[in-house]
């Protein structure tokens, strides 16, 4: 069982770190420079993730699909995180720069790429539409919480409401579930030829941004960074994971929906962390390093997660 879960694990990263490895030898090669960079993750943070949200919340009507006990367990998992994290970059008198990119590293999960699929196999694709409504509804909190927190913490300490809420409105993920709303509670029925294309279009172009990533990653960085990283991986990796379990357990609930938190909460911090460290000028090779780190790190993690859970049938 461990070995089967282990090999899935890798069926779906190994992409990932493919595009990554190419990200690499292309900005080795001279063919990847900072201008593509800026411009690719520019394409993928204002075309290819609001697709991704706007569909996500359109597929079905949200009441037969909305599931508010795990949603309350995800936002305590994000909430608990946000304020370690906080306290623990204070604590360790990290810059601005590195501090802010810290936090949104230790909270964001890749819930759109690496959750979704490791749920689909695990469940099938009944749960699609359920985990699609959760992930738009936590993406919706992810970019509220990261823009509260470069706002606030590029901002020396001084957080401006105006600011923040003009941040939010020139955020093109929050404004895409936005203009989805009035069409998933009117029920609005989409032609499915209208979602095949958008889910080819999404998947041929998210790798961009993965790309991007490999292209800005700084080995020198990594060295020098390891403490920090493993204290991001340990916060999103291991405490994120552990109490999402622990509070679905103290519902009195297991099955299905622990492993559904289980797998989401227990997700590598996502790429569009990276991005919008980009959009908003923190410490883009550390917000890369972070998203590589955990993805390495979730191999092992995940495994060992689904291993305990399946053998003491939790999931």
């Amino acid at each position: 069982m461990f070995v089967e879960v282990l090999l899935f694990t890798l069926s779906v990263t190994a992409p990932i770190f493919l595009w990554l490895l190419l990200g690499g030898v292309l900005k080795v090669l001279g063919l990847l420079n900072e201008q593509w960079i800026s411009r690719g993750s520019w394409f993928v943070f204002y075309v290819s993730l609001p697709v991704l949200m706007f569909t996500s919340m359109v597929r079905k009507p949200i009441a037969e699909v909305f599931e508010p006990t795990l949603l309350i367990v995800c936002l305590i998992c994000t909430f608990s995180i946000l304020a370690l994290s906080r306290w623990w970059s204070t604590a360790s008198r990290l810059t601005p720069e590195d501090a802010t990119v810290m936090q949104q590293g230790a909270l964001r999960g890749n819930l759109g790429i690496i959750g979704i699929l490791l749920c689909l196999h695990a469940y099938g694709d009944g749960v699609l539409t359920q985990v699609s409504l959760l992930m738009a509804m936590m993406t919706i909190v992810y970019n509220v919480v990261s823009v509260y927190i470069f706002v606030d913490g590029l901002n020396e300490g001084r957080l401006n409401l105006k600011l923040l809420f003009v941040s939010l409105m020139k955020n093109p993920l929050i404004v895409a579930i936005l203009a989805s709303l009035p069409v998933a509670f009117a029920s609005v029925r989409i032609p499915p030829e209208v979602f095949q294309w958008t889910d080819g279009f999404v998947t041929v172009t998210l790798p961009i941004a993965l790309i991007c990533i490999g292209g800005t990653l700084s080995y020198r960085s990594v060295k020098n960074d390891v403490k920090l990283l493993l204290k991001t991986a340990s916060l999103k990796l291991v405490l994120m994971p552990v109490i999402g379990i622990l509070l679905v357990l103290l519902m009195g609930v297991q099955g299905q929906p622990l492993g559904v938190v289980f797998l989401l909460m227990a997700s590598p911090t996502a790429a569009a962390s990276f991005v919008m460290t980009k959009a908003y000028g923190g410490n883009a090779a550390l917000a890369a390093n972070i998203v590589v780190f955990t993805t390495l790190g979730s191999l092992l993690t995940i495994s060992l997660g689904v291993f305990v859970l399946t053998y003491l049938q939790l999931m």
